[in-house]
């Protein structure tokens, strides 16, 4: 539970993924169009969820060096998420199983039809990704666990959705 204390306790003072099901169209219909806004809100919650699908990963090893982190982070995100996987990895802990998110965008800037920066509001559930102990697997309890309201800032970088900035609130805040 290091994982979630250590990023509660970055708290920021300045979340199994989400997934979609995709059922083919039958041969006969004509193909479907989706509109830009749909486009630009399914780019940045795929910004977002890729952010946690990372992190999630490197916790498995607590390899707070692993570059692939910043595929979807960038700025103080990438800072305090290496920062926590440094910590559980330095108390010789590793993090397992999965957040589950529920993601929605909440602001985008300066406008909806040509957004460079984007603000979603999650209640990620901890309750499911713990910390363990490397050596032994053995599950380390280290206080409560549950849901946190989570605000993300992302930004555009390298023609991807990045979270650059993360807030992510005690357990029961959402």
């Amino acid at each position: 539970m290091w994982i979630a204390t250590a990023i509660t306790a970055w708290a920021f003072a300045s979340g199994c993924s989400t997934t979609a099901t995709v059922k083919p169209h039958p041969a006969s219909s004509s193909p479907t169009v989706q509109d830009p806004a749909t486009a630009t809100n399914q780019a940045i919650i795929t910004g977002y969820d890729g952010m946690w699908d990372d992190f999630t990963h490197d916790g498995l090893t607590a390899n707070w060096q692993d570059a692939a982190l910043a595929h979807h982070a960038t700025g103080t995100a990438l800072l305090h998420l290496n920062q926590s996987l440094f910590l559980i990895n330095h108390l010789g802990e590793v993090a397992r199983g999965t957040p589950a998110l529920n993601p929605r965008v909440t602001t985008l800037t300066p406008s909806a039809t040509s957004p460079n920066e984007a603000e979603v509001t999650d209640c990620v559930d901890m309750t499911d990704y713990q910390d363990y102990a490397a050596s032994t697997g053995k599950l380390v309890n280290t206080g409560p666990s549950g849901k946190h309201r989570v605000i993300a800032k992302l930004v555009i970088k390298d023609a991807v959705w990045k979270v650059s900035e993360l807030t992510i609130n005690g357990v029961s805040s959402c």
